[in-house]
């Protein structure tokens, strides 16, 4: 009931359906496909095709397929993935909800998300830390196109301290988690940034379904310690995001998380529709080019 009693909540703060309104649900739908069209027509002229949203069961059910994939000459450019759009979105319209003027993010790979919620928040200082490759295209983009975001190059958790005080003249007000997807590292990476930001900054963490992380995400909860903080997790995201942000906004949080998630009961139908109806993988995705 409490999906339910959120989306309520929602609704109920929805004005009138007037003109001005209109208006601004058409700005909202204008946003979505505008910063589509930038972000892919950025990569575009770097010679990389991005895909996005393909459902993964039309490719033999590659995990993968959903998320930001890099192409280039038949090849993909990284067996990295980019989060998911829907994902981008949220995280995006998280940091508006919480004003953050400063962003952290663990995990570049090739820009995608760096870029992404550049563009979204405009004059925030979005900083992410990344020891391979993909540092010189995401910096030499936000240079070309006058964006304020950066990568620098380091490792976490070690390095996260030097890049946060050399890089950030406040505290970050949000911290993206998307490093290596294992528990050990999830838990190291979120216990440094913690131990740099405290309990007024939220943190978001990437692929926590995907790979089975949501003890590490539990445990993660637990070492804050803190009664002010609280734990979310959209379960209906590309990866199923995880959130640890300051109790105090759990009315705006709750709300927008609740878009993206599902009840207990809905996950316990899926679960179980799975079961029922498994397929092998097949490989839809071959008709497309067959004359």
């Amino acid at each position: 009931m409490k999906y339910l009693e959120a989306i309520a909540a929602l609704i109920s703060k929805w004005p009138s359906r007037n003109k001005s309104n209109v208006a601004s649900a058409s700005n909202v739908e204008g946003e979505y496909f505008s910063l589509l069209r930038r972000v892919r027509t950025i990569y575009a002229a770097e010679g990389i095709e991005i895909t996005q949203g393909v459902n993964s069961y039309l490719c033999n059910n590659v995990r993968s397929a959903q998320f930001v994939q890099y192409h280039r000459d038949g090849s993909l450019l990284t067996p990295h993935s980019g989060i998911g759009y829907d994902e981008l979105l949220l995280i995006g319209q998280i940091c508006r909800n919480i004003s953050a003027k400063n962003v952290f993010i663990i995990g570049n790979g090739l820009g995608w998300s760096t870029i992404g919620l550049s563009l979204m928040l405009g004059q925030a200082n979005i900083i992410a830390i990344e020891p391979e490759a993909g540092i010189d295209l995401t910096n030499s983009i936000a240079m070309r196109h006058n964006l304020n975001c950066k990568v620098v190059k380091g490792y976490s958790p070690q390095d996260n301290d030097r890049v946060v005080a050399s890089e950030f003249t406040e505290v970050p007000d949000l911290v993206l988690i998307d490093g290596m997807h294992d528990k050990e590292s999830v838990i190291k990476d979120f216990s440094s940034v913690f131990s740099l930001c405290g309990p007024n900054t939220t943190y978001i963490f990437h692929d926590v379904l995907t790979f089975d992380l949501s003890g590490a995400l539990k445990e993660a909860y637990v070492q804050t310690g803190s009664p002010n903080m609280k734990l979310w997790l959209a379960t209906a995201t590309s990866s199923g995001l995880g959130v640890i942000g300051p109790a105090a906004r759990n009315d705006e949080l709750d709300t927008l998380i609740s878009l993206f998630s599902m009840s207990e009961s809905a996950v316990d139908t899926m679960r179980r529709i799975g079961r029922e109806r498994a397929h092998p993988p097949v490989d839809y995705l071959r008709y497309i080019n067959t004359n």
